[in-house]
C-alpha cells in the first residue's frame, strides 16, 4: 500500500516538471532584465510624453500616466520573473540533491 502511494505521488510529481524553453534555458536572466529594461525606458519616456505621443496629448489622456503605469507593470513583472527564477534555481538543486545523494564517508 505504501509502494501504491508512493507510486502516484511520484507520478504527480512527474507531471508537475515541465521543460523549460530553449532561451530560457540558456539565457536565465536575458527576460528580467530585459523587463527591467522596458521599465526604465517607460519611465524614462514619460517626462517628455508629450513629446512622444502627440496623438494621446491630442485626445486630452495624459501620456505620462500611461507611461509611467506601463513602467510600473513591467518593472513589478521584471522583479517577480527573476523571484520566480531563483526559486526554480533553488528547487532544481534540491530535487537534484534528493535523487543523487552523494555518498558520505
Amino acid at each position: 500500500m505504501i509502494q501504491r502511494q508512493y507510486k502516484t505521488c511520484s507520478r504527480r510529481r512527474a507531471t508537475w516538471v515541465r521543460e523549460q524553453n530553449y532561451l530560457l534555458k540558456r539565457h536565465p536572466v536575458l527576460v528580467p532584465v530585459l523587463l527591467l529594461l522596458g521599465a526604465s525606458l517607460a519611465s524614462s519616456a514619460s517626462f517628455s510624453a508629450e513629446n512622444v505621443f502627440p496623438l494621446l496629448t491630442l485626445l486630452g489622456i495624459p501620456s505620462d500616466v500611461l507611461c509611467l503605469s506601463v513602467a510600473l507593470v513591467l518593472g513589478i513583472t521584471g522583479i517577480l520573473t527573476s523571484i520566480i527564477g531563483i526559486l526554480e534555481y533553488i528547487d532544481r538543486r534540491a530535487i537534484q540533491a534528493a535523487m543523487f545523494p552523494e555518498a558520505k564517508e
